[in-house]
This record gives structure tokens, sequence and C-alpha cells, in this order.
């Protein structure tokens, strides 16, 4: 059964090469690979020997989930998130608010979490370029459970279970009331998000897996990179990731010498909160990233068989 399980999962990673190399991502020195040989099941790894500095993937600007490829792509979805930002900001104003309920949870920052969702959802839908790289996505851990039963804020039993389950898996050394509050913040500010952006209950799946994707690229623009997102998190990264203005590309660079086998990280947190107990906090919730891996001393090693794609 493990072994048809592999199998499975070798050819979907397989499937996932030739959409980047369909879209313009190139990959000379790394490879997806699902093994137990990775920190989460899945990874990507070396296929060569690489030195510092060596470029070991290379992605398309135009490639890119964010607000303003999505806005080529998903024109008419883009109107209406348009429509529904000018909505929210009449219900937040005083003077344009007589009637109805502020929102409470779901700030400006927040407002491209659901947007994001209806991008992924619509581009699955249409099955444009985009869809064979989302159907991809993988997030298990206790808060993306909840988000996928549609757990009420209110319901104390449900997330009674899921502050004890992030405790044991995550974060065993939490205060389970600053656990408490950031699983309500999250979970209250889908509830407004759903209500504001017409999502179904359905949708809350691809809202948790999707937010758990999405970085900044630095200049306020939130976007999915693909690629990059399959490449796991540690505090010792071996790749960092910077941007070929003149070529719009984005580069992901060795930090350090890496070997054939091992398996390539980035960080996920910035140098402000990777210490310190918000930055735990928000990646387990967050990512669904345990504390034991913010406190990794050594680069991990790992010697994952890469078998590269056979040829016709």
């Amino acid at each position: 059964m493990k072994t048809l399980i592999y199998l499975l999962a070798a050819s979907s990673d397989s499937i996932f090469h030739d959409w980047c190399s369909s879209v313009g991502i190139e990959t000379p020195a790394a490879r997806l690979v699902t093994t137990p040989e990775s920190v989460a099941g899945r990874g990507v790894f070396a296929t060569e020997d690489v030195e510092e500095g060596d470029t070991v993937i290379r992605i398309p600007h135009d490639t890119l989930l964010h607000e303003y490829n999505a806005a080529v792509i998903l024109p008419e979805v883009t109107k209406k998130h348009k429509k529904t930002r000018r909505r929210y900001s009449r219900r937040q104003s005083r003077l344009l608010r007589p009637f109805g309920k502020k929102y409470e949870f779901a700030e400006p920052s927040d407002l491209w979490q659901a947007e994001f969702t209806q991008y992924c959802l619509s581009s699955l839908e249409s099955n444009n370029f985009w869809a064979p790289w989302i159907q991809q996505w993988q997030r298990d851990d206790p808060m993306q459970r909840l988000f996928e039963r549609n757990v009420s804020p209110d319901d104390e039993n449900s997330i009674i279970k899921c502050i004890a389950e992030i405790k044991k898996d995550l974060l065993p050394n939490e205060d389970p009331l600053k656990i408490r509050a950031a699983v309500d913040i999250r979970l209250r500010r889908l509830a407004e998000l759903k209500e504001l952006y017409g999502l179904a209950d359905s949708d809350s799946s691809m809202y948790g897996t999707v937010i758990s994707r999405a970085i900044d690229l630095g200049d306020g623009t939130l976007a999915v990179i693909p690629m990059f997102d399959m490449v796991n998190h540690s505090m010792n990264p071996n790749l960092n990731l910077s941007i070929d203005f003149e070529h719009e590309m984005l580069d992901m660079k060795a930090t350090r010498p890496i070997k054939k086998g091992e398996e390539m990280f980035v960080s996920y947190h910035d140098e402000e909160n990777q210490d310190n107990e918000f930055g735990s906090l928000w990646s387990a919730v967050q990512w669904g990233i345990p504390e034991a891996a913010l406190q990794i001393p050594e680069p991990q090693i790992a010697s994952a068989q890469i078998r590269e794609p056979q040829t016709a």
C-alpha cells in the first residue's frame, strides 16, 4: 500500500514539473520529491552538487499569483473585488454607515485572503494555466482542519480540541490562552470575509490553504510564487529569493554549498520575527509550522534518492 502511495505521489511530482516547464519555470538543480526523507513528507531537493551563489530555480514574474497578474487573467473576478472593497470602506466609515455592524476582525490588510481564495477557485473552475499548480497544493494541520470543517468561532468543543492539538503537535511551550486568541481571531476573520465576499462554506479549505502559501514581496504586494511555495521552511535556509528586474524573473540562489540529495529550504520569517514568541505563534497558526522547526541548530541533511524523469 505504501509503495502504491509513493508511486502516485511520484506521478504527481512529475506532473508538477511538466507544468513548471510549460510556463517557463527553470529548475536546473532542483526537483520536488514526495519522500519520507523530507521534513514535511514532500520537499525540494538538489539534483546535483550546488555551490554558494548558484541559481537553482528561476521563476518568471508572470507566473506569480497576485492581484496584478490576476487582473489580466481573471478580470471579472478583479472587478468584483473592487466593488467589494468599496462596500467594505462604506461599512467601516462612521459617516457612511448609518446602519449595520462594522467589521471587527477583517482589517483592510486582510482582504487579500478572500480575494486570493476566489482567484484560486475561479482558476480551478475555468481550468486556466494556474489550475494544475493549485491542484498540487496540500496543507494538513489543526488550524486547516478547523477551516475544512467550517467550525464556527462559537463551537467551543472543536476549538478546545484544536488548541490541544496545536499545543501537543506544534507549540508545546506556548500558553493555551494565547493559542486560543490566535485561533479565535482567525475564525472570526474568516466569518467576516465569508459574509463580505460571499464565500461558501466549501471555500474555507481553499482559504486556509492559500493563506499559508502567500508571502509579501517586500513592497506590500502579496503573492503565491510557484515552486518557491513547494520549498519547506527552516531557520537555517540554504536558499534565498531575489528579483531580477531586468529579465522579470525571480531567482532562488544557494546561500551555501548544497550536496546532491540534500533538501532545500527557505525561511518564511523576516529577521525581526524569527526568534520571538509572536513569530512562533504565527508560524503554527498561519502556516502549520511546529515550534521545533524554528529551532533547528544546524542545516539538516537529507539523503533522498532523486530520480530524474524518464524521457521518451
